[in-house]
C-alpha cells in the first residue's frame, strides 16, 4: 500500500502522540544536559556554598565576586579554548561587552622599517570580573556569543593611573 505524503505525515503525528516505544531524541538529550550545573563535572568546586570551577587551565585564580550568569567561564557553563590575548580595554558602553585593544610592531620589508599598529575585539564582560576603560584584561576564546563576540574575559588588573 503506497502512502500519500498527506497520509504519511498524518499517521506519524498519531505516533507521536501515542508516547509508546518512543525513541530519545537529541532535543530530550539537551534538555537533560541543560538541568545538570557544571560543578557535576570535574574540575568544579563548592567555594562559599556556591558552585564553581577550580580552574580554566590558564593558571589564574578565580574572582572574589560572584555571579549567576550563564555565560560565566568561572560560574557558568560557558568553555574556553583556542586563544588567549592580552590588551586594554577602550569601551564597556555596550551592555556586559568590553572593547579590548592591543597594540604590536610590524615590519615593513619595501621600507626596511617598523610601523605601529593596533588591534581590537569585542568581548563578553561577566559581572563577577566587571573590567572597566583602562583595565588590563586578559580574554581567552570561547564560542560564539554573538555576531562578533567569541572572547571572554577571564582576569582583569584595575592600572591606577598617577596624575
Amino acid at each position: 500500500m503506497r502512502l500519500s505524503l498527506f497520509d504519511y505525515r498524518k499517521r506519524k503525528s498519531r505516533n507521536r502522540r501515542k508516547g509508546a516505544g518512543r525513541k530519545v531524541t537529541g532535543q530530550d538529550k539537551k534538555k537533560e544536559s541543560m538541568n545538570m550545573f557544571p560543578a557535576d563535572f570535574p574540575g568544579c568546586m563548592i567555594m562559599n556554598g556556591e558552585k564553581m570551577k577550580e580552574n580554566l587551565g590558564l593558571g589564574l585564580k578565580p574572582p572574589k565576586d560572584k555571579c549567576e550568569d550563564s555565560k560565566c567561564p568561572w560560574h557558568g557553563r560557558l568553555s574556553v579554548r583556542g586563544k588567549v590575548l592580552e590588551g586594554v580595554v577602550k569601551s564597556t558602553k555596550t551592555h556586559k561587552t568590553a572593547t579590548v585593544e592591543w597594540k604590536f610592531i610590524k615590519f615593513v620589508r619595501k621600507y626596511e622599517r617598523y610601523e605601529r599598529r593596533k588591534s581590537s575585539v569585542t568581548a563578553y564582560n561577566p559581572d563577577c570580573i566587571n573590567a572597566k576603560d583602562g583595565d588590563k584584561v586578559l580574554m581567552a576564546e570561547c564560542r560564539p556569543l554573538s555576531k562578533t563576540k567569541h572572547f571572554v574575559i577571564v582576569h582583569a588588573e584595575s592600572v591606577k593611573v598617577n596624575k
